[in-house]
């Protein structure tokens, strides 16, 4: 793993900044009955996919993939999960949260970097050439009333027209060419991780959510000029 100093910089200040979705198991040790909206739900010891939602300052969503179907638990909170650093423990008591559990847990950012890839990739550039286009040229038209002389009652009228056809107009322009260049580029990975573990009234681990979110991006560190 390759950290650069910009990269170990900016880590020290991930934070839940935005809406996030954090995909996992959760593992269930013993049996749990969890609120549901109005309803309450049982679920057996056992692993379930699952899915962590942060999408509130207050709010944790947590939905499961159970036999009946999908069920969604919402765990209050008082602290403001949008200002969760790395590292920062979860820790949300069973008064608070709308369930009859405690909450322990722990938000963790990752930043990993790829050794360096080199290659050959399209590209595109541009030069500035001479060229002439033929223009057309608008007709310039005239509305012409005629009458007939001996009869001035009777009138027509018609269009007259001049100029039309085309120029010739000169000049420089950019134009566009296809090629290619060599390039070093490494790929930055950031995973976002949460751990939440249910506790019972004793303090028992009840079941434990496990769950990551990763987000990668390519970074050019060599172009060649493009041709």
């Amino acid at each position: 793993m390759k950290l650069t100093t910009a990269a170990l910089t900016a880590l020290c200040f991930l934070a839940l900044t935005a809406c996030k979705d954090f995909s996992g198991n959760l593992v269930v040790d013993q049996k749990l009955t969890l609120v549901d909206g109005r309803s309450t739900v049982d679920v057996q010891p056992g692993t379930y996919n699952g899915q962590i939602k942060i999408q509130s300052k207050k709010k944790i969503k947590l939905e499961v993939a159970l036999p009946q179907g999908k069920s969604t638990f919402v765990f209050k909170t008082a602290e403001n999960l949008k200002e969760l650093h790395s590292g920062q423990r979860i820790q949300i008591a069973s008064s608070v949260s709308g369930q009859p559990y405690n909450v322990d847990g722990k938000y963790d950012v990752d930043y990993s970097s790829s050794g360096d890839y080199n290659g050959t990739e399209s590209c595109t550039y541009y030069t500035t050439e001479y060229r002439c286009h033929d223009v057309r040229i608008p007709e310039q038209c005239d509305t012409v009333t005629e009458c007939d002389p001996h009869n001035p009652s009777q009138c027509a009228t018609r269009s007259h027209c001049k100029g039309g056809g085309y120029r010739t107009e000169c000049g420089d322009e950019q134009v566009s060419h296809y090629g290619s260049q060599n390039v070093t580029y490494s790929y930055d990975t950031t995973t976002e991780s949460v751990t939440l573990q249910l506790l019972s009234a004793g303090g028992r681990v009840a079941a434990t959510f496990r769950g990551s979110d990763s987000d990668s991006s390519k970074n050019y560190s060599y172009r060649s000029e493009c041709r």
